[in-house]
């Protein structure tokens, strides 16, 4: 059942925050390299990315400025995956 109550958007939205929050907390376990925290964040990279271009298309200024920072807090779950002597972050 599609649910017409809320905006695409807006379920961009959840699924990026739901997918973040698992990864974080993923990583707050100790799970640091952990395939499951990584598909989680590509997921949640994949959802940011459509957020990011459907808010350009509907002109929303407030839907990009959440896209880009959703992105950026995503890349910075990224860096604390990679390993320790990774030499490339």
């Amino acid at each position: 059942m599609i649910d017409t109550t809320r905006s695409r958007s807006e379920v961009l939205k959840e699924g990026i925050v739901a997918a973040t929050n698992e990864a974080a907390a993923l990583l707050a376990l100790g799970d640091r390299g952990a395939l499951a925290a990584v598909a989680c964040l590509e997921s949640a990279r994949k959802l940011a990315a459509e957020l990011k271009t459907l808010s350009q298309r509907m002109g929303s200024e407030e839907a990009f400025k959440d896209a880009v920072q959703m992105l950026a807090i995503i890349e910075e779950l990224q860096i604390k995956l990679r390993p320790r002597d990774d030499k490339t972050a």
